[in-house]
């Protein structure tokens, strides 16, 4: 979250956009909290502010597949487009996190590990958020 209100900032396939977590209050979802100063915090959620309006990573999704594909280290990513969890993992450089390779290509499975998330159960409900007025 980058306020006190519920604020997050998330990379949708439409782009980097500022919504609420309230958005998600009727899906199944993790909530992790970072070990961080109040500076950090607040470089972190600046990052995600001053992203907010960059494209998504299209490409970067297709170079980390073919990475995953060939089992190859190669992979890139361009400035000015993030992914999901690249955005999460560029926002956390903010703090004392050290990532194994370029936070703007670190996929989601990599973040669950580092945080010691496990998937949910077997058979939990996952809901739908809600759709968007167009």
């Amino acid at each position: 979250m980058v306020d006190d209100a519920g604020s997050i900032v998330e990379a949708l396939g439409t782009g980097v956009a500022q919504r609420s977590i309230h958005d998600y209050d009727p899906t199944q979802y993790t909530v992790v909290r970072i070990v961080a100063s109040d500076e950090d915090r607040a470089e972190a959620a600046a990052f995600a502010r001053a992203v907010v309006g960059a494209e998504y990573g299209w490409l970067t999704i297709v170079s980390l597949t073919l990475s995953l594909i060939t089992g190859g280290k190669f992979a890139f990513a361009f400035d000015g487009q993030l992914i999901c969890s690249g955005l999460v993992a560029r926002a956390l450089e903010r703090t004392t996190l050290i990532f194994r390779h370029d936070p703007a290509r670190i996929m989601p499975a990599e973040l669950a590990e580092m945080f010691c998330v496990d998937p949910p159960p077997p058979g939990t409900p996952k809901g739908q958020p809600p759709k968007r007025a167009a």
